[in-house]
């Protein structure tokens, strides 16, 4: 049994707990079901009793980014913004990102089940990266926390950029960011 979140006009059912894509400490994100259309979601619940202030404007940033883009090799924000989460008799505040659902999962575990690529191979998800990324920046975003773990492949293995909460605009590039194993040594200095 799943509960059900009415996000603005759009509603969606989130699917029992077995269903969850990814844990954080922050937040969850869930796979959810349009009630109407049956279209599936990845639904990003964040928890604000455990946000700081200075956390809620680097998530309504990453929303202000995804509604920006919209391009194939872009996860697609259908809705985000605050709701009550009804879970049985209880209701929490959270905050919620509703994105395009990336069927394939993970580049990374891709990669991990499938092996190394083909040239050819490689050459298809390098010419979909660079497209991405050069649209990204074609709005002055950078992305800031690009790694295989960030990049989806949708239901027809074509790949999606994801993950905008560490992306900046222009001139705003002032901070030393990202995962530490992805980094060059001299950025660890």
């Amino acid at each position: 049994m799943g509960c059900t979140v009415d996000i603005c006009s759009m509603s969606f059912v989130l699917l029992n707990i077995a269903s969850t894509l990814k844990l954080n400490l922050c937040f969850s994100v869930y796979l959810g079901k349009h009630m109407e259309t049956k279209k599936e979601a990845a639904i990003k619940i964040i928890k604000l009793e455990i946000m700081r202030d200075t956390d809620l404007g680097q998530i309504e940033k990453e929303v202000d980014v995804l509604n920006t883009l919209d391009h194939d090799n872009i996860n697609r924000l259908l809705d985000a913004g605050y709701v009550d989460l009804k879970v049985g008799s209880k209701t929490y505040e959270v905050y919620h990102i509703v994105l395009e659902l990336a069927e394939g999962g993970e580049l990374f575990d891709f990669i991990s089940f499938t092996g190394k690529f083909s040239e050819d191979e490689c050459r298809y998800y390098f010419h979909q990266l660079v497209d991405g990324m050069e649209y990204i920046h074609s709005f002055g975003y950078s992305h800031r926390g690009l790694k295989t773990e960030n990049i989806l492949l949708d239901n027809h293995y074509n790949l999606v950029i994801a993950d905008f909460g560490e992306a900046s605009g222009k001139n705003k590039n002032t901070t030393m960011i990202g995962t530490d194993s992805y980094m060059a040594p001299e950025m660890l200095r």
